[in-house]
């Protein structure tokens, strides 16, 4: 199964950008070390969700290979 959830974090506990990465990456870490887990990953927004977005998805090596990108 696929899980999907939004977040939040308050701009008062986290004003800086690389605060909120720091928890991004941590919540990440401890998602995937959850039993049974297989993959963990994060999107905004989330792709194929509600809101429109004209970006392109891919993963995280497209960012220096744009080949890696899918169409």
């Amino acid at each position: 199964g696929v899980l999907t959830f939004g977040l939040q974090l308050p701009p008062s506990r986290y004003p800086d950008p690389t605060d909120r990465d720091l928890f991004r990456r941590q919540l990440q870490e401890r998602l995937s070390s959850l039993p049974g887990v297989v993959a963990v990953s994060g999107a905004f927004p989330i792709p194929l969700d509600e809101q429109a977005f004209a970006g392109r998805y891919g993963p995280e090596e497209a960012l220096e290979d744009e080949t890696q990108y899918g169409q």
